[in-house]
């Protein structure tokens, strides 16, 4: 019995083959066809997965362009805030031990860091049980900055420097 591979390369490579004898042969343009339906594939999801999102992200500042919320007076810039929850509750001994922490934060921040507006917000979670299930608070005391659109937790100990250095990690 021949071997079929063999005749398909010597039908391919004899001389005086056209491109119209080679597309004739229908298992050939099949194969063609399914090559290149997965190539296709591959190329579409390469550039759905990997390009369309680096083409998609915003424009990033730098010092050659003026940024989109300036205007040429430099004092109608428009500052960004962000929000700091202290969810606590009354009868939690590890809150009442936070507390003094949180308020020297308040006092040595003087709600601005990086010159970003920080809002303290101090959220009692047996009176305010909507706000705490919207943040999804588990345990107390739990600290949350808002900033940019997204949910920042803060996971230590309550402490003064600590927090800082999560404001300043973050903002």
């Amino acid at each position: 019995m021949p071997d079929k591979s063999s005749s398909f390369f010597d039908f391919l490579y004899k001389e005086g083959n056209t491109l119209f004898d080679i597309l004739r042969d229908k298992k050939l343009v099949i194969i063609l066809f399914i090559i290149t339906t997965i190539f296709l594939g591959l190329a579409i999801y390469y550039y759905r997965t990997i390009v369309q999102p680096k083409l998609n992200k915003k424009y990033v500042d730098n010092n050659e362009f003026v940024s989109l919320d300036q205007t040429d007076d430099s004092d109608n810039i428009i500052p960004k805030n962000a929000t700091l929850y202290f969810f606590y509750t009354n009868w939690c001994p590890h809150c009442k031990k936070a507390q003094p922490e949180w308020l020297k934060l308040k006092d040595t921040t003087q709600g601005s860091v990086k010159g970003i507006n920080i809002v303290f917000k101090e959220i009692d979670c047996d009176k305010d049980t909507n706000l705490a299930d919207k943040f999804k608070v588990n345990g107390y005391p739990t600290i949350k900055l808002v900033y940019d659109n997204k949910i920042y937790d803060y996971d230590a100990k309550p402490d003064e420097d600590t927090l800082i250095q999560f404001l300043n990690s973050v903002l």
